[in-house]
Parts: C-alpha cells; structure tokens; sequence
C-alpha cells in the first residue's frame, strides 16, 4: 500500500496542532490537561514527518515541470551515478517525491519517485531544465551551499562524498569526452 504526504496531509495536522494549542492557552484547564495536548499535537506533527519517509508510486498525476530527456548513453557516467550519486540519493527521496514536502513549484524541477531505476533520467532531466552547469547548478549547490535556501538541510556539504559525486556527474554530463578522467579522479572518503 502507498502512503502519500500532501501539503493538504501537513496543512489539516498544523491546524489540528495549532487549534489544540489556541484553546491550552484559552481554556480554564489544569495543567496536566496542557501537557496531554501538547503530547497530542507533537504525536501529530512527528506522524506527519514519519509519513513523508513512506512508500511512493508513481508520479501522481505527472506533476513533473519539464520534459523527461534520455541522458546521453555513456558507460562511466551511468557506472558514476549507479556506484557513488544514486546511493546518496536515498536521503533525497524523503522530500523529492510526488507528494513529498518538495512537492511544490520550486521543488517539482527535481522529483525522484519510488523507482530508483528512473533516477538517472529524472536527475539529468533536471539538470538540462535548471540551465545544466556544474559548479552553477541547483542540484549540486542547494544541498551543499549554506547561502543557497534548501528546507532539506546541506546534505552533501562541499569536499563531501554525496558533493564530489554529483560535481562529477555534472562533469560527465557537460563535457562527456572527459568523462572517463573525470570518474577515475572523483575523491570518495
């Protein structure tokens, strides 16, 4: 069974948490009656974040922004992203999904989905949508640069497994005839 998290899903919990709050801070209750909501409203809003971490099918309705593009067939590229880019990728996959927290205008330029055999083609979709770029590109700066806005963290902050990984990706993808080089010389710790 597939359990979506929609901005709806979030919204009705917020409510939920704020309304119990509102009336703990209004109602003539005792104080253990407080406690227990406010027990209530983090049970709530903890299912709401445990939820987002679920199964997800599909595209839900193709809410993809762009075009899905076949990458260029390259063996090191595809060997790069399958060894070192797609195991960071499961950290992604918590909010980059249809129905995910980054469900929304800015984050639908990148959506993964519950089949990690379409990541390849989804990441490089993206990526020729955003402009391409390696050292200028969204995907590579908004998980790693502190500058840049990203509600999920710096995952792959810069000299990082998931950062020289993706840079390199990048790399294969805007200059395919170095690829191999690029591949070979990627520092993983």
């Amino acid at each position: 069974m597939s359990t979506y998290v929609t901005p709806m899903t979030i919204s009705k919990c917020l409510a939920m948490a704020h309304t119990a709050l509102r009336n703990s801070q209004q109602d003539a209750v005792s104080p253990r009656t407080i406690v227990m909501r406010h027990h209530i409203i983090t049970l709530c809003l903890v299912a709401t974040g445990l939820t987002a971490c679920g199964e997800f099918s599909g595209m839900q309705g193709g809410r993809q922004s762009f075009q899905i593009t076949a990458p260029p067939r390259s063996e090191n590229a595809t060997a790069l992203f399958k060894e070192q880019v797609q195991p960071q990728l499961e950290f992604c996959r918590t909010c980059h999904v249809p129905g995910g927290v980054a469900d929304v205008e800015d984050g639908r330029r990148w959506l993964l989905n519950q089949n990690p055999d379409e990541d390849y083609e989804l990441t490089y979709s993206a990526w020729l949508a955003m402009d391409q770029g390696i050292e200028s590109s969204l995907l590579l700066i908004e998980p790693s640069d502190e500058n840049e806005p990203h509600s999920g963290g710096k995952p792959w902050p810069l000299g990082s497994d998931g950062y020289n990984a993706m840079h390199a990706l990048l790399s294969c993808w805007s200059d395919p005839q170095t690829c191999d080089e690029t591949a070979a010389n990627t520092p993983m710790n």
